[in-house]
Parts: structure tokens; C-alpha cells; sequence
């Protein structure tokens, strides 16, 4: 609902009913009743008022900020003033209400399927595109899920290897509530079978599905941003998952759906030096913080054999602490010797369930060990700060 329908339906009510309205407040303790108060009904209604205009300014606000795609939205959560920032800065774009210009192909349509862009999530070192699905709908059952074709390879300015890793998804409407459980955007628990394939809930409301693919650049220094993204889709059907580590997967559509788009994105980021002793072996020398992505540098006094292994380097980076006394998480996505001569350890993180308020973030967090109950076992993990500025 927009703010105009909902004045159009606003003005069709009586106002005799607003007047006479028994709409009362919730008094704070050790209030009086404002049905209780002098002017009580006048009151009520103002408060009726109030109550209406709260609700434009909450539709309108969400026409303007909130309308972002399920996937991205249920991905980092971010603040109010984070999506501003992250559409400001050129980080997100929504594209449904975007008109193409000569060179752009946002939407296609083949075999009664219609594939639309409908938001991208770019800095210097990953692409993530959401796109709408219209026109299929498959089947939901436990271990079963969408899938799409690409048999012809994306390009970035006619260049097929721009990437170093990929993967698409379809959003499945589940997420984790504050206690940790699996459940749908609706909040009841995710429904599984015996062998514990869940079942998710692909389609929307308005029958579309939701498909998200992301891309890690190989070149991570910004060279990739204001160049042409072309993607090309070559089919869709279900992937069926048989066991551990193994599934089929079905073609039900063939057919042909191509888009292309100047792929924009941020730059935007805080970049410090603080030299910073964090271990025995390990100094942060530089960071780079941006809304989704964080990239630190670290000198190692000996050879860290640990990446070897795939072990993150320790201590690891946590998350970005904001003024407010939020913290940001982060998890590694790709570290290793940048010099081994020289010893010079990167890695690179990646938020997730928030995105970096770059006006206010304050610190970078590390683990710094756990605090141990009686019997010594690790209970809450203990954090060491590093000040960004």
C-alpha cells in the first residue's frame, strides 16, 4: 500500500467515527487513564491521528528505504542509515523502477518465463545480483530445490574469467530467529523430514521466485566497477538432494534469457595503518573497511603453516564494532601469503546479519581467547579493539 491509497481509504471513513472513537492508550505506570484525563476523547482522537499518520510515514518511509529484495534484506539487515549509505554510495541499486537505457536489457523473456534484475550488491571485490524468476513455478519438498542453467559463461566487458569463484541460489524463505532456530520469514519452524531434508519456500506471495548469484572478482581493486555485465540463462528445473553430498537434478525448461547492464558499484571505504601488535607472531599493518567487505593485512614474525591446512589466521577478526556498541560479524573469504618472502599474510572478510554504518564504525574487533567456567571449558569468547580512527 502506497501513501496515496491509503488517504483514498482514509477519506471514505466518517469522521463521527474518528470523533467517537473508543481508541485509548496504554497509560505509563503510575499514570492516570487518558480516558480518565480532562479532554479525554479529544485525546483519543488526536491520538487516532497520530496513529494514521505514523502509518503513511512508516508505507511511505518503506516506498523510499525498505524495498529492498527478501535475499539481500534477510543477508545483512541492515540499519535504515546503512541502506542509505549503501544507495548513496552506489553499494545497492535497485533496478524495478529503473527504465534501460539503449545499451541495457533488464528483463527477458522466453518459453513463458520472465527473468528481471532487480538489485545488485557491488564494492571492489564481489558482485551480488538478485534477479526475479516469473512464469515457473516448481515443485517444494524436502531436499528439493530450484535450479537454473547458465551453460554460457557471464562476461565483464567480453571478458569471461573475471571472476574466481561463483554460485547462484535460489532463496529458500528461511532464516535463523534470535535463538538460533531454522524458520520461515513468518516465524514458524522450518518443516523437515526423517532424514532431515528440510523443506523450503521458494515461491513468493506473487508466485516469483527469487535467484541470487554472486561473484568474487579476481581483481579486487575497484577495476571491475562501470563495466557491462552480460548474463545469459539456458534453462531451469530442480536439484533433488539423494544423500550426503549427492543429488540429481532435472531440466524441465530449455530456452534462452540474456541481460546486460553497466555494473555499478563502491568504492567507499576506511583505510587505516595502525600497526597494531595482536599476538606472539602477528602484527596488523593495514585495513580497509568497507560496508560488506573488510580486507586487513598482517606481517607474521614466522611462517604461519596453519593456511595450509585451510585454518583461518588467529586472532581472527570478529566483526567491526559501531558507536552505538553494535557489532558488526564478519567471516573470512579468502586469505593467504601475499608475500611469502616477506611474510605478509591478507585476508579478506565478509559481513553477515549487518552492513558497516561507515560514519559510525569505531573499532575492529578480534577474538582474543574465551572466558572459562569452573571446569574450564570455553564459555564466552573475549574480544580485543582495535580503534579505527
Amino acid at each position: 500500500m502506497n501513501g496515496k491509497k491509503l488517504l483514498t481509504g482514509l477519506s471514505y471513513i466518517d469522521h463521527g467515527y474518528i470523533e467517537e472513537s473508543e481508541f485509548d492508550a496504554f497509560p505509563e505506570k503510575g499514570e492516570e487513564s487518558p480516558s480518565r484525563q480532562k479532554g479525554g476523547r479529544k485525546y483519543r482522537k488526536l491520538l487516532l491521528i497520530a496513529a494514521v499518520v505514523t502509518a503513511m510515514t512508516v508505507f511511505m518511509g518503506a516506498a523510499v528505504f525498505s524495498r529492498w529484495s527478501d535475499s539481500m534484506q534477510k543477508r545483512y539487515n541492515p540499519s535504515e542509515d546503512a541502506k542509505q549509505q549503501a544507495q548513496k554510495s552506489g553499494l545497492s541499486v535497485l533496478y524495478e523502477d529503473s527504465a534501460s537505457d539503449g545499451g541495457s536489457v533488464l528483463t527477458a523473456t522466453d518459453q513463458g518465463i520472465t527473468v528481471s534484475l532487480v538489485q545488485s550488491i557491488v564494492d571492489q571485490s564481489k558482485a551480488q545480483i538478485v534477479l526475479r524468476v516469473e512464469g515457473f513455478t516448481p515443485e517444494e519438498d524436502y531436499g528439493v530445490r530450484p535450479n537454473v542453467w547458465m551453460e554460457v559463461p557471464a562476461t565483464l566487458d567480453g571478458e569471461e574469467h573475471f571472476w574466481v569463484s561463483r554460485t547462484a541460489e535460489f532463496d529458500d524463505g528461511i532464516t535463523r530467529n534470535l535463538d538460533g532456530e531454522w524458520v520461515y520469514g513468518d516465524g514458524t519452524a522450518v518443516e523437515e523430514n526423517q532424514d532431515g531434508w528440510q523443506k523450503g519456500r521458494y515461491v513468493k506471495e506473487d508466485g516469483s521466485l527469487e535467484l541470487v548469484l554472486f561473484y568474487y572478482f579476481q581483481d579486487t581493486s575497484g577495476v571491475n566497477l562501470g563495466k557491462e555485465i552480460q548474463l545469459h540463462f539456458t534453462g531451469f528445473g530442480t536439484t533433488t538432494d539423494t544423500g550426503k553430498a549427492a543429488s540429481t537434478s532435472d531440466k524441465m525448461v530449455e530456452g534462452s534469457w540474456d541481460l546486460r547492464w553497466v555494473l555499478e558499484g563502491s568504492d567507499s571505504a576506511i583505510r587505516i595503518e595502525p600497526n597494531v601488535r595482536l599476538s606472539d607472531n602477528v602484527t596488523l599493518l593495514e585495513a580497509e573497511i568497507g560496508q560488506v567487505t573488510i580486507k586487513t593485512l598482517y606481517q607474521t614474525d614466522t611462517y604461519w603453516h596453519g593456511w595450509e591446512t585451510l585454518e583461518s589466521l588467529s586472532p581472527g577478526l570478529a566483526g567491526i564494532q559501531l558507536k552505538d556498541g553494535t557489532m558488526i560479524q564478519c567471516h573470512p573469504a579468502g586469505e593467504g601469503y601475499q608475500d611469502l618472502e616477506g611474510l605478509i599474510y591478507f585476508v579478506e572478510s565478509t559481513t553477515f546479519q549487518g552492513m558497516v554504518d561507515l560514519e559510525q564504525a569505531e573499532s575492529l574487533v578480534y577474538y582474543d581467547g574465551w572466558e572459562l567456567d569452573d571446569a574450564g571449558n570455553p564459555t564466552i569468547p573475549v574480544y580485543r579493539y582495535v580503534p579505527i580512527s
